[in-house]
């Protein structure tokens, strides 16, 4: 008895597997139902032409792109066939099937049977991909749903191969080395053992042990050792803090091709939200902890809110990057819309900044101030159950979470000063740290300009949470304003300058200066 014989005593099916580059192939299709519509997206999604032939067509056929579908309307000939490579039979007609299988059989065309599978060439696999892997799965009994199954189970798992399988395909496919020495080192890459150093960052130690200082040279030259890994960026736990390293991941892939993810961390002043920030220690209490993460190496860069960042920062650490900034202005939430001067007289406010307090009570002597903490989500719920008017927070935190359709009012930022930096992403390294220049490329000169004008305004005065101190400023072409705000004897004092961009760290000082003399 012959093996082919053998494997199918049971009645399982014996495949021959091949993969196909989709872009090369041309389909043709005849039918157009529910089958013929399955097979047309699979080819259609790989990048395949197709042409697909019937008297009538699903209204979904006319939602392909025409470039790369073409629908005929007639009926079956032999020329329909003769420049395709594979042949979808997906009708009903036994005589017209049998005379396609005869045209194909005579052409030597790849055909495939939708209405019965066993009658064809071969089916169609269930095909589930990573970044690098395609895994095709199919079952020897036919069972078309058990495969979606089996594919559906192993998905998961190819991820943690993505990178390796694309360093150890580089080193196979650029480097031009003795075969036999090619061999041996392909040999060991597509081991488990060279995985498992892989997996702990040691991969270049082990080659160095085993392989010449030249190839190791060579090897790391297709690609820089740190693109093998994932960066790890830490950030406080809040959805809105997130939502603002997700975009310096956004920013990482695109601009660097780097993948990245984040590590949460609960800070000291997420945890004290009974109190105000000036009564417990101000802006570090966003940071410390998420610092230690730095120092101890479970993290290579942290995301912050800039307006979270004190002034002075240990020697260990530096502001590599300013990527981006939101809108600066703080805003009012009302539970029915007002605007700030349409509010009742005596309306309750919620805020637990000083700044925020003193500049309402500026405008509006008579609105009543209470203290608020917590995430927006939290603040939102506080203004409902405890009868609040409406409450002030950042336009940048709101629209960040597309939460833009609650804000009632926004407020002028020349008049009601926001935040120093607010609105600004900062991101946070060791010095000298080996993946800074990752995060260094995502700096925008114009924001760090802005921001460190703002910076100098407040490191010139020692404020923080503690005081009553805002600035705000943006650059007018080649000249940066600045207007500061700060309590001077009891008085809060506004003063505002303009000069060359380029003095941005001594302007803020100036502007300091100006606020005291006043």
């Amino acid at each position: 008895m012959s093996e082919y014989s053998k494997a199918n005593l049971h009645g399982e099916l014996s495949y021959a597997p091949i993969t196909f580059f989709g872009e090369k192939l041309k389909i043709g299709v005849i039918g157009a139902g529910r089958g013929a519509l399955i097979k047309v997206r699979n080819f259609y999604n790989k990048g395949s032409k197709i042409e697909v032939l019937a008297l009538d067509f699903l209204e979904d056929f006319y939602k392909f792109n025409g470039d790369k579908v073409k629908l005929i309307k007639g009926k079956y000939n032999k020329d329909f066939i003769l420049d395709k490579h594979i042949i979808i039979i997906a009708i009903d007609n036994n005589d017209v099937i049998n005379e396609i299988k005869d045209d194909c059989k005579k052409l030597c065309k790849i055909y495939i049977n939708s209405s019965n599978f066993k009658d064809g060439m071969g089916v169609i696999p269930v095909t589930r991909e990573s970044k690098v892997i395609t895994v095709a799965v199919n079952t020897k009994v036919g069972n078309p749903r058990g495969s979606v199954m089996v594919a559906e189970s192993i998905t998961e798992s190819l991820q943690e191969f993505d990178e390796y399988i694309r360093l150890t395909g580089e080193i196979r496919n650029c480097l031009f080395l003795d075969k036999e020495i090619k061999d041996d080192l392909l040999k060991f890459i597509n081991s488990s053992d060279c995985k498992f150093f892989y997996d702990k960052n040691k991969i270049f130690e082990v080659f160095k042990l085993f392989y010449d200082e030249d190839l190791v040279r060579k090897i790391k030259s297709l690609r820089k050792e740190e693109w093998y890994m994932e960066l790890v960026l830490a950030t406080r736990k809040s959805l809105l803090a997130q939502t603002q390293t997700e975009t310096v991941m956004k920013l990482l892939k695109d601009k660097v091709n780097m993948d990245s993810k984040k590590l949460l961390v609960v800070t000291e002043g997420d945890k004290r939200l009974d109190v105000t920030l000036d009564k417990i220690g101000g802006k570090g209490l966003f940071t410390k902890d998420i610092e230690i993460a730095l120092l101890d190496g479970r993290a290579h860069a942290a995301v912050h809110s800039m307006k979270d960042v004190p002034y002075e920062m240990g020697k260990e650490f530096e502001l590599i990057a300013m990527p981006e900034r939101e809108d600066v202005r703080d805003v009012l939430v009302c539970k029915n819309g007002e605007t700030l001067s349409d509010l009742r007289k005596g309306a309750i406010i919620g805020t637990s900044s000083i700044r925020r307090a003193a500049q309402l009570k500026a405008l509006r002597e008579d609105i009543n101030i209470v203290p608020i903490r917590g995430n927006v989500g939290t603040r939102l719920e506080k203004m409902k159950s405890e009868g609040m008017d409406g409450i002030i927070l950042a336009a940048a935190g709101l629209k960040r979470l597309g939460m833009e359709d609650i804000i009632s009012d926004y407020l002028n930022p020349d008049i009601f000063v926001p935040a120093v930096s607010q609105g600004a992403l900062g991101i946070e390294c060791l010095k000298d740290g080996t993946y800074n220049n990752y995060f260094k490329s995502l700096d925008n000169i114009d924001v760090r300009i802005a921001v460190e004008a703002e910076r100098s305004f407040m490191r010139e005065l020692n404020g923080g949470c503690h005081s009553l101190i805002g600035a705000y400023a943006r650059l007018q072409g080649s000249d940066i304003y600045i207007v500061g705000t700060y309590e001077v004897n009891g008085i809060i004092v506004k003063k505002d300058i303009l000069g060359n961009k380029e003095e941005y760290v001594e302007l803020g000082k100036k502007l300091a200066q100006k606020i005291l003399k006043a």
